[in-house]
């Protein structure tokens, strides 16, 4: 059961308010500074250097020609997946991009 008798003086009241909110600011600051400091190691990580990304943020037109000709020689998302050696998704997303793309085509003319 809560005290529900306990007071502080105004002025007292006042100060711990203040000081809460200066820790809370504090607090902040520095898991800022953390994440800053992480953002920069991840952007100098080998891993992104050295390619470490989704395969159509890099793949180039000659990958995404592939995944479009084996759609059309009728395999399925996840036999592509396996002959381009990347994720299901990624090869969701091309194909899901290409197909908004030739909609967006179709609604122009």
């Amino acid at each position: 059961m809560p005290c529900d008798n306990f007071r502080l003086p105004s002025r007292t009241r006042e100060w711990t308010i203040v000081v809460a909110a200066c820790a809370l600011a504090g607090a902040i600051l520095i898991a800022a500074a953390a994440l800053m400091d992480y953002w920069v190691q991840l952007r100098d990580s080998p891993r992104i250097l050295s390619g470490f990304l989704p395969k159509d943020l890099r793949g180039s037109e000659e990958d995404r020609a592939k995944i479009l000709e084996l759609k059309a020689e009728g395999r399925s998302i996840r036999q592509i997946a396996a002959a381009m050696k990347c994720p299901r998704a990624t090869i969701a997303r091309a194909l899901a991009r290409r197909a908004a793309a030739a909609a967006l085509e179709g609604q122009r003319r």
